[in-house]
């Protein structure tokens, strides 16, 4: 493993402020699980080790909770007249590869990201996409990690611009921001103003 350098970019599930759809977790001490322990061995409390159990946890979250990969199925049942893949049935060499951290976090809150941003954010890096990279977008809203703000954090795709790292070969993109897309706040805020319906959700559909 020399010269190899692994960055874990994932982040803990719990109960967080930054979950707009909480996630409940549930602690189970030593001494809690005694009755299921009594149930599976037949046994009493003791017999066991000075009466104690396994400690557990129990955990009850969607599928949008903490670091996570969207599934097609996710943004909608077809693709292309199809039904939608499921995680499970992506294949699985597509999540190994390099990552290209492409920053953006000179947008303003709640902005799009255009083509363009990508291509002036591969220019100063001095790099050309190739089929199969991991595109990671820097938006900065990562900082707000652990707060309420986080949900409304950081700028977002767009239906464009995805398209346009998809042509490239890209088959795997990751954002920092709680979402793909542009926080809802902006979505729903240009979805008054306008009645567009084509901005709810663009980015991933």
């Amino acid at each position: 493993m020399s010269g190899i350098t692994i960055i874990d970019l994932s982040v803990p599930t719990e109960s967080n402020l930054s979950e707009p759809l909480p996630v409940e977790v549930i602690h189970e001490t030593h001494s809690q699980s005694v009755a299921a322990m009594e149930k599976f061995f037949g046994c009493r409390e003791s017999d066991l080790p000075e009466g104690l159990g396994w400690a557990n946890d129990q955990v009850r979250m969607n599928a949008h909770s903490g670091t996570h990969v969207d599934s097609p199925w996710h943004y909608f049942p077809t693709v292309d007249g199809k039904r939608a893949r499921t995680i499970d049935e992506m294949p699985l060499e597509w999540f190994y590869g390099d990552g290209v951290l492409l920053d953006v976090r000179h947008k303003p809150n709640g902005s799009a990201i255009t083509i363009n941003d990508l291509k002036q954010s591969l220019t100063k890096i001095n790099y050309q996409i190739k089929p199969w990279d991991i595109i990671l977008i820097q938006t900065g809203a990562d900082r707000y990690w652990g707060k309420p703000e986080y949900f409304g954090a950081g700028c977002g795709m767009t239906r464009d611009s995805t398209l346009w790292l998809i042509g490239q070969g890209v088959r795997v993109m990751g954002i920092d921001a709680w979402g793909w897309d542009r926080p809802f706040w902006a979505l729903r805020e240009e979805f008054q103003r306008k009645g567009d319906k084509s901005v709810l959700w663009e980015g991933h559909r």
